[in-house]
């Protein structure tokens, strides 16, 4: 009777197991990474107007590791460091396969500005790899929808466009609208106040751009810049071969179509010879 039981108890474990793997293989179909849609001409041009270079996303970053490997940085030498904005779409869109480069470490709070500091610099700098190189990636985001403009996107399993970047956007409207003064940034919004503050500061420059919100992203990035220059001296790590400060600005698009990087400047420094292989001063 026990052995009944159990070779029935054993024929209906396997069943339930098998079943449901039919069912996933029935009902999800499998879908490369990164499999897009060609973009229309239109949105490649305005992209390219206000942005001239940008390349689709992962285009940039192979062009990027290629050139670092020309120079003399393996790939597999690299910690990525990013201060990039929090939101979702800048880390799970165009996540560039490259596992041969660690990372990446955050440094970005809203907009991509390093809210962490000096303090998150001296942790990543701990982490680089012995004799290897630390890669700083500066890139604020915008989102270009070829029907609503600057500033929109459609995500992923969504029907309408949404802000994208949703905290300059929102520091952008408050300006319009006459609702920013200068003011110290409260606790329980410190950094979209830190935001509405730069845009209060380039408020005659921005009411008065073509693209105002095209002209905020590019002025974040310019200070995340020179935030990021300012923090870099003053940490002591020494142990890595390379430090490479990349600087741009991430274009995204509709969930169906490829984002877009362009990348303003590329600087490496040999830290133990401290001589500029390329790019020389962050800030001119």
């Amino acid at each position: 009777m026990k052995a009944g039981i159990t070779f029935l108890t054993l024929q209906f474990l396997l069943f339930a197991c098998a079943k449901p793997e039919k069912t996933i293989e029935a009902s999800t179909p499998v879908v490369e990474a990164n499999q897009f849609k060609l973009p229309p001409a239109t949105l490649v041009q305005a992209i390219q107007e206000e942005f001239p270079g940008a390349l689709p996303y992962e285009e940039g970053i192979d062009s990027l590791v290629a050139h670092l490997e020309r120079v003399g940085i393996p790939a597999n030498t690299i910690l990525w460091g990013q201060s990039t904005c929090v939101d979702d779409i800048t880390n799970t869109k165009d996540k560039f396969f490259h596992p041969e480069i660690k990372g990446p470490f955050n440094f970005g709070g809203l907009a991509g500005l390093p809210f962490t500091g000096i303090t998150g610099l001296d942790a990543f700098a701990h982490h680089v790899p012995e004799h290897g190189t630390a890669l700083l990636f500066i890139g604020p985001h915008i989102g270009y929808d070829a029907k609503d403009g600057w500033g929109k996107i459609i995500r992923h399993e969504q029907h309408h466009a949404s802000s994208c970047c949703g905290a300059l956007s929102a520091a952008l409207a408050k300006l319009q609208k006459g609702e920013l003064k200068q003011q110290v940034p409260t606790e329980e919004d410190y950094q979209q106040g830190v935001l509405e503050q730069l845009t209060y500061q380039h408020r005659e420059e921005l009411l008065s751009a073509k693209e105002p919100l095209v002209a905020l992203t590019k002025l974040t990035y310019l200070e995340a810049k020179k935030q990021m220059t300012t923090y870099v001296p003053k940490v002591k790590e020494r142990h890595f071969k390379y430090a490479v400060v990349v600087g741009g600005i991430i274009i995204n698009t509709n969930y169906d179509f490829p984002d877009y990087l362009w990348i303003e400047r590329i600087s490496i420094l040999d830290i133990q010879k401290n001589v500029w292989v390329e790019g020389g001063k962050l800030i001119e």
